[in-house]
């Protein structure tokens, strides 16, 4: 969990964290995005709606979701929209980060997951899951890193300006 990791930065115990902004941070410490990401809805290969474009929010009345944990960004997007749109929607009895128990959730007939985009790959490793092109309006603060502003060690340095050339950058905040 990034709060860990980051009391760790904080008492020099880590270099870097790769993270969302935190709400709150000392001034010795700077967040710099890396990488733009937002939220998606993700199903097994074999679910009805896999491969169809265009698919509204309401088609997935009636899917089982697997909810996001409490703790994690893409919740406030699950609760503000998916339940605005689906207050009946079923669940299942537990919320997981674990990409292989989230992947063995969805192989249960019906169930999709809202996760971050910048995970999604990470799902679709074994061609068991996919992206279902849901459109939701929520979005998720960008993915970067805290280190401290005068002290970032040489290698964390030449790797956030490889990362600066090769990715795309993030939307202004």
């Amino acid at each position: 969990a990034s709060t860990r990791l980051l009391s760790q930065l904080l008492g020099g115990g880590l270099d870097a964290v790769f993270c969302r902004e935190p709400a709150l941070l000392p001034s010795p410490f700077a967040f710099e995005p890396l990488l733009a990401d937002t939220a998606v809805v993700v199903a097994a290969r074999s679910h009805a709606l896999a491969g169809r474009r265009d698919v509204p929010l309401q088609a997935l009345t009636g899917a089982r979701w697997v909810l996001p944990t409490a703790n994690i960004a893409v919740r406030g997007i699950f609760e503000a929209e998916v339940l605005q749109a689906l207050p009946d929607a079923p669940w299942f009895p537990v919320s997981t980060v674990s990409l292989p128990i989230l992947e063995g959730l969805l192989s249960q007939p019906g169930a999709v997951a809202l996760v971050p985009l910048s995970i999604a790959p990470g799902l679709q490793t074994h061609a068991r899951v996919c992206r279902l092109d849901v459109r939701l309006t929520g979005r998720l603060a960008p993915l970067g890193v805290v280190c401290r502003r005068d002290q970032a060690p040489a290698l964390l340095t030449e790797m956030l300006s490889l990362c600066r050339q090769m990715l795309p950058a993030p939307p202004a905040r």
